[in-house]
């Protein structure tokens, strides 16, 4: 069962992936085996770029429009959005899902709703083996839409390639983001609403945050990038900046060793 269900994952099945999804969220019989077939055939790697910021940000609305412009260039798209968890069921709130709009209709465009189960994170525990299953079904790009609680999510920066954080004007994001650490994790900064007061002020003080961070490791200087999600503008910036990124840890070699460490996180998460 396990190798045709990896066969037809292979071949890009939606629904063998929500069946797969679930065998694994729900630690099934034959989850393990699952896993190791679909690793074993994984050859070329999408584009994790994990998205996250405080609730109100628009991070929703700028996923959606980072789905709409990656459809219009053809890539195939999946998306996870980890949601915060019923207090009654542990589910997700399918009221805090991502309004696809006309996009849910979309055969090239896999979404799904996980719950964060209390994660500290910000992330399921449940979330970097589905991860490897969205990889396993040769999208392009896979947009993580974190629960933005306002908790620490550096456990983002484990599960994906890229991270942008999300802020806004008006509401002292940099100062916040600074003292919760997000502008250690980012590797894109996203002011998004940019149409509203305060936007300069913002950039400004991203960009002092940025110089007085601690040093990366993998030298990379976090562009500022301003957009409009509800208007679609900066999408594209936005999309430029992340690929150059993803460049940018190829030719470094930090992409395949963040890939390496990330799966032995998963090793130990899965034996502890």
């Amino acid at each position: 069962m396990t190798e045709r269900l990896a066969e037809a994952l292979a071949a890009g099945d939606p629904g063998a992936l929500a069946r797969a999804i679930s065998i694994v969220e729900d630690g099934e019989a034959g989850a393990d085996d699952l896993l190791a077939r679909v690793r074993s055939r994984l050859v070329a790697l999408p584009h994790r770029i994990g998205i996250t910021g405080a609730p109100g940000v628009g991070k929703s609305s700028l996923v959606r429009e980072l789905a709409r412009t990656l459809r219009a260039q053809s890539s195939r798209v999946a998306i996870l959005a980890v949601d915060p968890s019923s207090p009654r069921s542990g589910g997700a709130l399918l009221g805090d899902r991502i309004r696809l709009g006309a996009l849910g209709s979309d055969e090239g465009i896999f979404f799904r709703s996980m719950a964060s189960r209390q994660s500290s994170g910000g992330l399921g525990p449940a979330t970097l083996a589905v991860l490897d299953l969205i990889d396993g079904t040769g999208v392009s790009h896979t947009l993580v839409e974190t629960v933005g609680v306002g908790q620490l999510e550096g456990q983002v920066a484990t599960a994906v390639d890229t991270v942008a954080v999300v802020m806004m004007p008006g509401q002292g994001d940099a100062v916040q983001a600074m003292k919760s650490g997000l502008v250690e994790i980012a590797d894109l900064l996203v002011i998004n609403k940019a149409d509203l007061p305060g936007a300069d002020q913002l950039e400004a003080e991203l960009r002092e945050a940025r110089e007085f961070s601690s040093s990366r490791p993998d030298d990379w200087k976090p562009p500022v990038i301003r957009t409009v999600a509800d208007g679609g503008e900066g999408v594209v910036s936005l999309l430029t900046e992340a690929e150059r990124h993803r460049l940018h840890l190829v030719r470094s070699g930090e992409f395949e060793r963040r890939r390496r460490r990330r799966g032995l996180a998963h090793r130990v998460e899965s034996n502890g």
